[in-house]
C-alpha cells in the first residue's frame, strides 16, 4: 500500500512538471501585425501616428504591405501601438524587420518597449535587417511599443567646371549644391511573444514523511483490530 501511494504521488508531481516544461516552450503570441490590410491613408489596427500624413502603409511587393514612417529633415515622426497586456508572461521577445531607404548619415531608427531603447543609424542601408530583442520585464498590464524615426538635415554640394581655354585648363567653377529632401524607414512583421509563467509549485510530501504517515496508519489498523477482539 504505502508503495503504490508513493508511486501515485511521484506521477502526478511528474505529470506536473512536465505540463509547465511543455508550457514555458512553447511561446505564446502577444501582439503581431504584418500590416496587410490594403489601405494606404491609415496603418489601422490600433496604431497612433504623431502625424497622420506622415505615417502610413506602403507595398512592399504583391499583396504585402509595410508601416512606413516619412520625415522631411531636422524632424521626427512616430507610431505607436498603446497598452500591449503582458500580464501572466515572462521571457518577453520583440521581433521586426526594418529598412532604410533614401537616408543618410545620422538618421536613426528609435525603438521604445517599457526599459527597451534600441537605436540604429540607418545611414543609406537599403537592405531588410531582421531584429530580435529580449525584454526584461514581465507580468505587465500594459506597455507602449513605439517606432520613431529621427531625420537630419543632410545637405551637399560639389564644384564643377563651366568652362576651359584651349589648352583644357578650367577658367571658370561653379557650385551645386542640394538639400536633404526626406527620409524614409519601412517596418514589417512585427511580432511580441511570451512564455506563461507556470503556477507555483505543488508542495509534494517527502520520503520520510510519507513513511510516518505509513506507520500512523498502520498504528491506527492495529489499534482497531485490538478493540475489535
Amino acid at each position: 500500500m504505502r508503495s503504490t501511494m508513493i508511486r501515485n504521488l511521484l506521477g502526478s508531481a511528474l505529470t506536473i512538471g512536465l505540463l509547465a516544461g511543455a508550457t514555458a516552450a512553447n511561446a505564446t503570441t502577444l501582439f503581431q501585425d504584418n500590416f496587410n490590410r490594403g489601405v494606404h491613408g491609415t496603418v489601422g489596427n490600433g496604431w497612433v501616428e504623431n502625424h497622420t500624413s506622415e505615417v502610413d502603409l506602403f507595398g512592399r511587393g504583391a499583396g504585402d504591405q509595410v508601416l512606413r514612417l516619412k520625415q522631411t529633415p531636422a524632424g521626427e515622426v512616430t507610431a505607436t501601438q498603446n497598452d500591449i497586456d503582458l500580464t501572466g508572461y515572462e521571457n518577453i521577445v520583440l521581433s521586426f524587420q526594418y529598412k532604410p531607404w533614401e537616408t543618410e548619415a545620422g538618421d536613426v531608427l528609435e525603438v521604445y518597449f517599457g526599459d527597451l531603447v534600441y537605436s540604429v543609424s540607418l545611414d543609406s542601408a537599403w537592405n531588410w535587417y531582421n531584429v530580435s530583442l529580449a525584454l526584461d520585464v514581465e507580468d505587465v498590464a500594459g506597455l507602449d511599443l513605439i517606432f520613431k524615426l529621427v531625420s537630419k538635415n543632410n545637405s551637399y554640394s560639389t564644384v564643377e567646371c563651366t568652362k576651359y581655354d584651349r589648352k583644357g585648363k578650367c577658367t571658370k567653377w561653379k557650385t551645386k549644391s542640394w538639400d536633404d529632401r526626406e527620409d524614409w524607414v519601412k517596418i514589417d512583421n512585427v511580432l511580441i511573444t511570451g512564455d506563461l509563467i507556470p503556477p507555483p509549485p505543488v508542495d509534494t510530501p517527502e520520503p520520510a514523511a510519507l513513511a510516518l504517515f505509513g506507520l500512523g496508519l498502520a498504528g491506527l489498523g492495529a489499534a482497531r483490530r485490538r478493540k475489535a477482539k
